[in-house]
């Protein structure tokens, strides 16, 4: 069994080390960074350049209508007007055509400025990221907040202090 949960968490951290939003995120910090082989590198700078087209989308896109408190306790039905309402504001999400604007170039040049920094030391990423140029300062936010991973390893670690305990009591 312990082969068993060591090789599943081996594979889950090969996972967790390809996952481009956690390259991105180790990207922007500028302390790290040094540890991405040069195909890292790219995937990161592919990331952030797609969470950036998805950041000026989304400020340039209707804002849905946030549904008031009392109503999220409550199941709606499928037909109901809520859900018609959501539906269609999901087809214009996949309809959506990327903006063109010329922020796409400005990221680029901002993310050749971040690279010639080279390894800032700093305590933490939310210090190295207020000295980024503006175009990538958002981007390099949201990379370092969103997290990489799920609860699932969590779990796995509770159910196997469970599983110690019960083996301890035999």
């Amino acid at each position: 069994m312990a082969e068993e949960i060591a090789r599943n968490l081996k594979k889950r951290e090969t996972h967790i080390l390809e996952a481009s939003i956690f390259l991105a995120g180790v990207w922007a910090d500028a302390r790290y960074r040094i540890l991405l082989n040069e195909e890292q590198k790219e995937n990161a700078k592919n990331t952030l350049k797609s969470v950036h087209r998805r950041l000026i989308i989304s400020d340039c896109e209707p804002k849905p209508k946030v549904l008031p408190a009392s109503s999220h306790a409550k199941v709606l039905p499928s037909s109901s007007h809520v859900d018609n309402e959501f539906d269609r504001y999901l087809d214009t999400l996949e309809t959506a055509q990327p903006i063109q604007r010329s922020l796409p170039d400005q990221l680029d040049v901002a993310i050749k400025k971040v690279e010639q920094m080279g390894r800032l030391k700093c305590n933490n990423v939310w210090e190295i990221i207020k000295m980024y140029p503006e175009p990538i300062r958002e981007v390099a936010r949201v990379v370092s907040a969103v997290p990489c991973t799920q609860v699932s390893v969590e779990r796995l670690f509770s159910h196997l202090r469970l599983v110690r305990k019960s083996t301890c009591i035999h």
